[in-house]
């Protein structure tokens, strides 16, 4: 049984998210028994403030905020801690986009929903061992991160970038702004040699030059949290597919929430050359996959942990 506190941070317009409208919400649907408090509002801004609450949320946890140079002693207190980071995806980027924002709003329900499903949460604890002679010892945690679907390519990240995850994970990634002013000026370094058509695994139509691609301004964002060699991610989704759950009618999403005790596992289980991976279809996927391959500081994946470790 978990014991649940809700932080909330309001973006845009103030009256929209009232206080005092959220709390009467957070009392009437779990009969007085949670708190929501309200972390601040801004009238602009992205997802990195509350990102960075909850890595300071986390970090207080331990009394310890030098996590940038040391690995975290994951205790069995450390463990129980989790938090999960949910936002309302496209609320303001897609808005003169209806076509964008009615996948959005479909995808919403099944982004939300998987963070908290309690197989998704489980994988982030110890279990109970299952063998003889284990005098009651628990099996380490599945994975640090779980949430609907995980992606590796073009970097590694949860799409839509709702997860759930304990705060000995969060504790060893860099601060937000951190993170982002480092993959900015890694990106400053790779795209004048892309543009020169200097001979790397950058150039390849696997790596476009697109900000998405290199992580940079809100995308660092939704890149952040699987951005330390530590991570060990879970998801629900049984393929590759990111547009799965927004095609799907509703008796069949929830059918595969009904079913989230199995699927729930470690990511990704999808191998390259297989299922839809978005953006990644056969013409890209063997110049992907020599890139992964590549020596030495080109490697996609190499560029895109650097900064976390």
């Amino acid at each position: 049984q978990y014991k649940w506190l809700l932080r909330y941070a309001s973006v845009g317009n103030a009256t929209v998210l009232s206080p005092g409208w959220v709390q009467s919400l957070c009392h009437k649907y779990s009969n007085h028994t949670l708190n929501c408090h309200h972390l601040g509002h801004l009238m602009q801004g992205h997802e990195e403030n509350t990102i960075q609450h909850m890595q300071n949320h986390c970090r207080a946890l331990s009394g310890n905020d030098d996590t940038s140079t040391k690995r975290v002693k994951e205790t069995a207190t450390n463990q129980q801690h989790l938090v999960v980071y949910i936002h309302s995806k496209g609320a303001f980027l897609h808005a003169d986009m209806p076509t964008v924002q009615a996948v959005n709003e479909k995808w919403m329900p099944s982004l939300t929903k998987a963070p908290i499903t309690p197989a998704c949460l489980a994988s982030l604890l110890p279990s109970q061992s299952s063998s003889r002679g284990a005098n009651n010892s628990k099996n380490p945690p599945r994975c640090n991160v779980c949430g609907l679907q995980f992606y590796p390519l073009w970097t590694m990240f949860f799409p839509g970038n709702m997860f759930a995850a304990h705060c000995s994970y969060i504790r060893q990634l860099l601060p937000i702004q951190e993170y982002a002013q480092s993959m900015k000026q890694l990106a400053d370094q790779i795209r004048p040699k892309k543009n020169e058509g200097v001979s790397s695994t950058w150039n390849h139509l696997g790596y476009q030059n697109r900000d998405d691609h290199y992580s940079v301004d809100r995308y660092a964002n939704e890149h952040w949290v699987a951005s330390h060699p530590q991570i060990r991610p879970c998801d629900l989704t049984p393929e590759s597919n990111t547009r799965l759950f927004s095609s799907l009618p509703p008796e069949q999403v929830q059918s595969i929430f009904d079913r989230s005790d199995t699927l729930v596992q470690p990511a990704p289980r999808v191998p390259l050359f297989q299922g839809k991976w978005y953006r990644f279809r056969k013409g890209k996927m063997s110049e992907l996959v020599q890139a992964a391959e590549a020596q030495g500081h080109t490697r996609p994946h190499s560029y895109f942990l650097l900064p976390g470790i």
